[in-house]
């Protein structure tokens, strides 16, 4: 305070600074910008001054500005009253980043005990597919990088075709090893009901089967497609040096064709034994 009697009560920029635990420099900084004007700047001196009210203003200021809000939409929304609904927004914002970090916890976890900590025995699980009725693609010099394309253009064309469907897509692999480039590729979406149903107005490429019941060796995978070739690759190794032939062409099978992230992919990796 000053020994003034107008300047009784106020605080001096750098007493207002301790309160708020900045600096002065940073009150400057919030003036210039607008943001935050001494209540009071003496005109001989150009002291400023704040007064204890004020604090609030400044952690309000600080908030939205620690939590990246552009500097020009901090006054619009101070002098509006929509503080509120930006904070909705950056606790939208931040839960569904923790729900990505979430995910990318449970995969960076899963794909290290796979590779390095169990026995791929262990991991590796028994199951019975029963038959089922499918619309089917068959893709030449596919990318497995464009796995969701393929799914996305086959359930467009069975919509298209207003084919009853299940949620359920099969990928097979037709190529004997798992290739990501350049390999043959069956892409098929399940059809309600055990018969074949008769068109005559399938699209050239596509076609409808039936497909047999299978026993598998299955490994549930949750992540992103660009690490399959790792969790493949170790599951051929064990199938090769336990000498455990295969009984038809590996396959993926996906349950929902949308995800929200990379890390929100998860299918079943199946290799037929019987």
């Amino acid at each position: 305070m000053t020994h003034n009697g107008d300047y009784v009560n106020l605080l001096s920029i750098k007493q207002f600074a301790q309160i708020c635990r900045t600096t002065p420099r940073t009150l400057r900084f919030y003036e210039e910008k607008g943001l935050l004007l001494p209540i009071r700047i003496d005109q001989f001196t150009k002291y400023r001054y704040y007064n204890m009210q004020q604090t609030r203003d400044f952690i309000k200021v600080r908030l939205l500005h620690n939590f990246n809000t552009p500097l020009d939409d901090i006054s619009r929304l101070i002098e509006s009253n929509q503080i509120d609904i930006l904070l909705d927004a950056k606790i939208k914002d931040i839960h569904e980043q923790l729900k990505e970090k979430e995910l990318e916890y449970r995969f960076l976890k899963n794909i290290k005990h796979f590779m390095y900590d169990t026995d791929i025995k262990s991991v590796l699980k028994r199951k019975t597919i029963s038959p089922f009725v499918a619309f089917c693609q068959y893709v030449d010099s596919a990318d497995y990088h464009n796995i969701l394309l393929y799914r996305k253009n086959i359930a467009n064309k069975a919509n298209q075709l207003h084919l009853i469907t299940t949620d359920r897509m099969i990928v097979t692999y037709l190529s004997t090893d798992y290739k990501p480039k350049n390999a043959s590729i069956e892409i098929a979406i399940v059809l309600k009901g055990k018969t074949i149903p008769k068109r005559e107005d399938l699209p050239k490429g596509t076609y409808i089967k039936s497909f047999p019941r299978i026993t598998s060796l299955t490994y549930d995978y949750y992540g992103p497609d660009e690490y399959l070739i790792l969790i493949y690759q170790r599951i051929y190794d064990y199938l090769s040096k336990h000498q455990i032939k295969l009984r038809g062409n590996a396959f993926d099978i996906y349950e929902s064709i949308d995800r929200s992230s990379n890390f929100d992919l998860n299918f079943t990796l199946a290799f037929p034994i019987e």
